[in-house]
């Protein structure tokens, strides 16, 4: 399988994701010079180049009746997430590639599974200090 990582992507996901999955492809559209394009000539220059999935934020794709057609013809598979608004910085970059890593033998299992085009929706892991961490001193 092979996954086109959209410019409102993080590029850093592309390296833990070919770690814990060696056997599968991964590529940035910057890496691909492919920044900019929009997402009609998009779908199609994947399917033409056997893409099977987007990563992405772009929610409005799914909005869009010609660009979810376009998804639909090509055979490509959406998977997004919501963006993180309150975050920024490492907090924010962390939080997508803990998403996605966490996410992915999940995503692996439904796409190995579907027979059409599907909508994966990935959910935001939690951020917040409370959520990932519980500080307490080191006494003897």
């Amino acid at each position: 399988m092979k996954f086109l990582i959209d410019e409102n992507e993080f590029k850093p996901l592309i390296d833990p994701l070919r770690m814990i999955l060696p056997h599968y492809e991964f590529h940035h559209v910057y890496d691909l010079n492919l920044g900019g394009t929009l997402d009609l000539p998009l779908f199609s220059w994947m399917k033409d180049n056997r893409y099977t999935a987007i990563i992405t934020q772009d929610g409005a794709q799914l909005d869009n009746r010609d660009e979810r057609q376009a998804l639909i013809e090509s055979g490509t598979h959406w998977i997004g997430r919501k963006q993180l608004k309150n975050l920024a910085g490492m907090r924010l970059v962390s939080t997508a590639v803990a998403t996605y890593v966490a996410a992915f033998p999940h995503i692996l299992e439904e796409l190995e599974q579907a027979i059409e085009p599907m909508l994966l929706r990935v959910m935001n892991v939690q951020a917040g200090k409370q959520e990932r961490v519980k500080a307490s001193p080191l006494r003897a």
